[in-house]
């Protein structure tokens, strides 16, 4: 004798928003998100399986953010998969540079900062004739803005 197929404990998202006394609206968006399927109809409203709502409850963090380490391997390996191709499609539009790309111009930016500090004082002095003790302090001064620039980069 074969056991009868038991239909799952459900409810529309206000029934189950009051039972799992978390907000309607949270409910709503998790629905979407995860594309939770309606198990059925309730007059106009559709109802959700608590057990699906409850695991994708579990599997989000305290800010409602979907959070892989809690999630099933099959369905961290989707989140992750779907998060390549909005990274892959973002980068196609031109919404993402390619880190490669950043430190090369950063590079290349810097290199041109530093040749002005370090030839900034030489060029004043011959074709200004700023005196020697002005030089000296502007080389200070800027060796400063290095050092500061170099502290701020690096710390970021």
């Amino acid at each position: 004798m074969t056991k009868a197929k038991q239909k799952p404990l459900a409810g529309s998202l206000r029934q189950l928003s009051e039972a799992l006394g978390e907000d309607r609206s949270t409910l709503a968006r998790l629905v979407k998100e995860v594309e939770i399927e309606p198990v059925g109809r309730s007059g106009a409203h559709p109802t959700y399986a608590v057990r699906d709502l409850v695991a994708a409850l579990r599997a989000t963090g305290d800010d409602g953010a979907p959070d892989p380490s809690k999630m099933s391997p099959f369905a961290r390996a989707a989140h992750y998969r779907g998060e390549r191709d909005r990274q892959r499609l973002a980068a196609d539009a031109g919404e993402l540079i390619p880190v490669d790309d950043v430190h090369d111009q950063y590079s290349a930016i810097m290199k041109i900062v530093a040749r002005t500090f370090d030839t900034l004082p030489d060029l004043l002095e011959r074709d200004v004739g700023l005196p020697a003790a002005a030089v000296a302090r502007l080389e200070r001064a800027l060796d400063a803005a290095r050092t500061e620039l170099h502290r701020q980069l690096v710390a970021e």
